[in-house]
Parts: structure tokens; sequence; C-alpha cells
């Protein structure tokens, strides 16, 4: 059977040139707010309302939204795992901001009840903050998937040993347009490691909060590309 290439991406210059800009613009703007306005940047990763924390809200938000919009406006039903794939990434990106925002309670204020801030490390009401399992585990998952991205997506996507690979799994792989933002996730993860471990400079007051908005970004991007490579639904006469 001759090999089929990956679905390409059917994203425009522009928007593919913006999506790639993004994470990068956004982590130098940080940098360099925090070393010519250290007041400014210790406000904006302030936790609440401040900008780096309602992104982690926002940008999940915005996942959930396109593969709900995905779900319903495009031709899944040819590709096994699509449409559950679709719904995990719904589901996932609605609990990321859920917990981001604890629920409501960086917005309303409310109290934790004292049961709750026996086992929450944070005194949110949040579960992350209750289990390194729900908190550290889930991250890993996607800093490796980051680091797939960089390293066996575009190797599955070029070698021809791995043309089986790509002909049951090429719709899935991270693409092209993902590549700045998994760099971006590895850039923090590197940059807080380099602080911890050799004491280097802090980049930004809190490295985590930037490396978070890295991931969602990168968990978005993902989303609007795979979402692009399917097939419009065609629309059924009365």
């Amino acid at each position: 059977m001759a090999d089929r290439p990956l679905p390409d991406t059917p994203i425009s210059r522009p928007c593919f040139l913006a999506l790639a800009a993004l994470p990068i613009a956004f982590s130098l703007v940080v940098i360099l707010i925090h070393f010519t306005a250290p007041e400014l940047s210790a406000w904006l990763f302030e936790e609440g309302w401040p900008p780096v924390e309602m992104s982690q809200v926002i940008i999940p938000l915005i996942g959930a939204g396109l593969a709900i919009f995905y779900r319903g406006t495009r031709q899944t039903g040819h590709i096994p795992l699509m449409k559950p794939w679709l719904i995990i990434f719904a589901l996932g990106c609605v609990y990321i901001a859920g917990e981001e925002a604890s629920w409501g309670q960086h917005f309303f204020g409310w109290s934790t009840g004292e049961g709750w801030s026996a086992i929450n490390v944070q005194d949110e009401t949040n579960l992350h903050n209750t289990s390194a399992w729900l908190n550290h585990k889930p991250r890993a998952l996607v800093q490796l998937a980051a680091l797939f991205t960089l390293i066996l997506a575009p190797a599955i996507r070029h070698m021809e040993k791995l043309s089986d690979v790509r002909q049951r799994f090429g719709v899935f792989l991270p693409g092209p347009v993902c590549m700045s933002s998994a760099a971006t996730v590895i850039f923090w993860i590197l940059a807080e490691e380099a602080r911890k471990s050799f004491g280097m400079v802090d980049l930004v007051p809190r490295e985590s909060e930037a490396q978070e908005t890295a991931l969602y970004l990168f968990i978005v991007t993902y989303i609007y590309e795979l979402g692009r490579r399917l097939p419009l639904r065609r629309a059924t006469s009365a």
C-alpha cells in the first residue's frame, strides 16, 4: 500500500506566522517588562485578576470552544478516536480553566471550608493543589507532549521507516505550527531549572506561571491545527 502523506494543515501564511509568533512574543514581552519595569512585572504575575493568571483561564476556554466547534462542524466519523479525542480536549480545557480560577474563588472571593483547607496546600477550592497526581503529573504529560512535538513528531513526518506510524496516526500528530509554542514550553522549563540549580537570574517573578501560559497556548494551537485538518461537515438537505 502506498504511503499516505501527513494531512496538510490548511492554515494561511499570516495565521501560521501569528500562531508561531504569539508564544515567543509573550515570553519576550514579559522578560523585557521584568527587567525594565519590575513593579509592573510583579503586578502582571500576581494572583487573581492580573493578566497572566487571567490568560490561564481565557486561553483554555478558547481551546474548549474550538474543540466543541470542530466536533460540531467537521467530519470526524471517518477517523477512529477523533470524536472522543476532541471531547477529551474540550472537557480538559474546561477543567483547566475552572481549576485556574479555583472554580470562581479567585474572582468572587469566597472562603475555603475547613475540611478542604486541610487537604489543599494553597487553601483554595480546586483539586490540583490537593495531590501531585492532579497537579504535577498532568503538567508533566503536556510537557512530554511538547518535547514529542519538537523531536519525535518531525521524525515521524519525514522518516520512511516510520511510515506505518504516519499512516495510522498522522492526522493526530502536532504539526509545524505547534513547534514554537512547544519550544517556548521547554524554554520556561529550562529557565526555572537554571534558576533553581545554578542560581541564574529570574526572568520573570514566577517562571512556573509563564510556563503554564505557554503550555495552554501549546494546547490551543494543537486543537486549532487538528481541527483545520478535518473536512467540513456537509449540510444535509431537509
